[in-house]
């Protein structure tokens, strides 16, 4: 037998315990009666009114426990039924902004080294959700600026960059604009090594 079938409703025993008492209540009146029949039948109509209230008062009294225990014990479970459904709203509202999440990647594609100027291609996959609006910048190089329509899930995009033989890093932005409307920024740093060789680094995709 499985927990579930074999777990006893505590309100069904709640209820079982309020007809319980009710019905020894009531033999209890009943049997006192029929042994007192002689001096209750001689009681005036107002003692028998005090009687009929002290007989029901604790009627009463169970049935208003047991009717705050259920109630209380409704409110409960509509309580918890509310927070399990915020919890699932919640959850698929982050598993759709997670998966509307662009997710870039870069990889080399070639480049050039003179004796003055240098250059590398960059292939850029986006392994998340689909992307809109791309723009990159490049710190400190006006001529860098690059816009993309859009990149699918599993779609690339190319852009290459051309500077001076001069070993430094430079930071750069794509950033998009997903299917939901919000902005992100995919960072990285680009760095010029001695001899004019060009590579990436420390590729970081956030919101924007």
């Amino acid at each position: 037998m499985s927990k579930t079938n074999s777990k006893i409703d505590r309100g069904d025993i709640a209820i079982w315990i309020a007809v319980v008492l009710t019905v020894v209540w009531i033999l209890g009146i009943v049997v006192f009666l029929h042994f007192n029949w002689s001096k209750a039948s001689a009681m005036p109509p107002n003692e028998w009114g005090d009687f009929l209230a002290g007989f029901f008062a604790p009627l009463a009294f169970i049935w208003l426990a047991l009717g705050y225990f259920l109630q209380r014990r409704q409110l409960t479970a509509t309580l918890k039924a509310f927070e399990d459904e915020k919890t699932a709203v919640d959850f698929d509202r982050r598993w759709r902004e997670e998966s509307a999440s662009p997710r870039l990647s870069l990889e080399p594609s070639g480049g050039s080294i003179g004796p003055e100027r240098c250059s590398r291609g960059f292939r850029v996959t986006n392994y998340g959700g689909h992307a809109i609006k791309l723009t990159l910048k490049i710190d400190g190089d006006v001529d860098s600026l690059r816009r993309w329509d859009a990149c699918g899930q599993g779609e690339t995009v190319d852009f290459n960059w051309e500077t001076q033989v001069t070993p430094r890093t430079v930071d750069a932005v794509i950033s998009m604009v997903d299917v939901l409307g919000r902005r992100h920024r995919c960072r990285f740093v680009l760095i010029v090594e001695e001899g004019g060789s060009i590579r990436h680094a420390d590729v970081r995709n956030e919101p924007a």
